[in-house]
């Protein structure tokens, strides 16, 4: 398997991926829309005190918040997961978004 083709891969894939670059709109699943949604709304629910300070905020304390978000939801045992999973989307997306540079 070439490594284009790997799913493995650690190679950035560009976007959109070359087998949708043509096509007017990508349909985006409904799992992922609502998933991105929440992501969104506690995004915003963290603007009037945070803004955009994780764009300029030291990568290594970036990592370090993903890693205490991810070990506390692994060790949780409240009701709290799902929002959770939300936290470490967020951290996730911001460490993808930093490393793009």
């Amino acid at each position: 398997m070439s490594e284009e083709n790997d799913p493995a891969s650690t190679k950035r894939q560009a976007w959109p991926p070359p087998n949708l670059a043509n096509q007017r709109m990508v349909l985006v699943r409904r799992e992922i829309k609502a998933f991105a949604f929440q992501m969104e709304m506690e995004m915003r629910r963290h603007d009037p005190k945070k803004g955009d300070s994780w764009k300029t905020m030291n990568l290594g304390e970036l990592r370090t918040l993903f890693s205490k978000s991810h070990r506390n939801w692994l060790w949780s045992l409240t009701d709290n997961e799902r929002h959770q999973l939300i936290d470490i989307a967020n951290l996730a997306m911001m460490l993808w978004h930093r490393m793009e540079k």
